[in-house]
């Protein structure tokens, strides 16, 4: 087997299972005790026999996840003025997830409403 099949067959074995990802992400938009709590404390305790590789995989792509989501609805609040008429919510969560098509649209709709929340409170 060459290098770039076996690469690939890594990459696919390390990839998160969605259901996974949504769980861990969900925990990462918590409010309360888990309120912006690293997360990898999160992973380690949602997912304590899942190898250390796979946690990691989950920790990386929910943090791009969230940080991407927010600067996008930041980015959006500004332009807006702050005005987000529904239909803006709508175009939001389909940009949410067609870049995290593994994203529930209950976690889309949370993540919209949280970036809206971070980005008034920092913009007005």
């Amino acid at each position: 087997m060459n290098a770039d099949v076996a690469h690939r067959q890594d990459v696919r074995m390390a990839a998160p299972h969605d259901a996974d990802l949504n769980r861990l992400f969900e925990a990462a938009l918590e409010f309360g005790s888990n309120w912006r709590r690293p997360v990898a404390e999160l992973a380690a305790e949602l997912f304590p026999s899942q190898p250390q590789d796979g946690r990691d995989a989950l920790v990386a792509a929910v943090e791009l996840a969230r940080s991407t989501i927010e600067a996008h609805i930041e980015e959006v609040h500004i332009r807006l003025g702050g005005q987000w008429p529904s239909g803006e919510e709508q175009q939001a969560e389909a940009w949410i997830a067609d870049r995290y098509p593994w994203m529930t649209k209950k976690s889309r709709r949370r993540a919209r409403s949280q970036g809206q929340y971070y980005a008034w409170h920092d913009h007005g």
